[in-house]
């Protein structure tokens, strides 16, 4: 959802010229919706990253693959997370010591919470886009452009 929400703004943002003035409020909507899932989603990636950092099996066997396989992404010519630190998260035998475990645990809590209160706040969002029908007006102003839609190359479906 987050992806296609994505691609709808890129896709307003980039034609904006043609499209009519209301495709701006609809870009705003746009980026707020993933803003919102990319929240959700780092927080559900902050959670798992610390119950694997304090040793804990609830973390998923998904989200070991999904570190290791950063260790190995490389951006801009530099690993996303140094290898050794993979090694270390994933290694059973390294465990933080009390002090470290109390950090992370209480880091978790504030974590856990903070994801909680997103995960209320996004479908009091989503519910209030569908009650004023804004799928509807992502097709309105995709096909109500101040150019014909045939001058963009397009050919748009409901």
């Amino acid at each position: 959802m987050r992806i296609a929400a994505k691609r709808w703004r890129y896709t307003l943002e980039i034609f904006e010229d043609v499209f009519p003035s209301t495709s701006q409020s609809i870009t705003k909507e746009l980026a707020q919706v993933q803003d919102e899932l990319g929240s959700l989603h780092d927080s559900d990636v902050m959670i798992a990253l610390l119950r694997l950092c304090m040793g804990g099996e609830d973390a998923g066997v998904a989200y070991e693959l999904a570190l290791v396989n950063a260790g190995k992404q490389k951006s801009k010519g530099k690993a996303l997370l140094e290898p050794a630190l993979v090694a270390s998260v994933l290694d059973p035998e390294v465990a933080p010591s009390a002090e470290q475990r109390y950090g992370l645990e209480q880091l978790l809590s504030r974590q856990l919470s903070l994801r909680e209160g997103q995960y209320q706040a996004f479908p009091k969002h989503w519910h209030q886009l569908q009650a004023r029908d804004f799928h509807r007006e992502i097709l309105s102003a995709s096909t109500s452009g101040s150019a014909p839609v045939s001058r963009l190359g397009c050919v748009w479906r409901n």
